[in-house]
């Protein structure tokens, strides 16, 4: 929390407050977040019905579903280019790697599944049911392209 100083985001009021409205005060007891990522400017990302899944930690990293989905529509895909499944770093919250499998240009609706960890022999794989009705193992190493 804040007691022990604010190492991270310098903002927290004005995120308590919500979109359009002034900052609130923030307290010893109030959180300190310590970073934050906007996965709708960064990436484009347009969600619906904001996600409904979890984010899986291993090690050092975190697999978060974006959410991306249809408009209110339920017709249009706002941003069929975006991911479905990105990863990012766990105390920086910087972005190590996305999915790159298309996903969004297949979606019926939305993307909910929380991504899962597993080893299958010797070869360990983040496993993804996608919005697409796919079921994806990704290596969990990102690749440099």
């Amino acid at each position: 929390g804040l007691a022990n100083g604010n190492q991270g985001v310098q903002d927290e009021g004005s995120y308590m407050a919500g979109p359009g409205k002034p900052a609130m005060a923030v307290g010893e007891q109030d959180a300190d977040i310590i970073w934050a990522f906007d996965m709708r400017s960064e990436l484009g990302v347009f969600p619906h019905n904001i996600a409904s899944s979890s984010v899986l930690v291993a090690g050092n990293r975190l697999y978060v579903t974006t959410s991306n989905g249809q408009d209110w529509s339920h017709v249009n895909i706002p941003a069929p280019q975006a991911p479905c499944l990105i990863v990012l770093e766990r105390d920086t919250g910087k972005l190590i790697g996305e999915e790159a499998s298309g996903i969004s240009k297949r979606l019926f609706h939305c993307n909910w599944s929380s991504p899962a960890y597993g080893s299958f022999g010797d070869r360990q794989l983040v496993v993804f049911g996608a919005g697409d009705g796919f079921c994806y193992g990704f290596d969990p190493q990102p690749v440099k392209e």
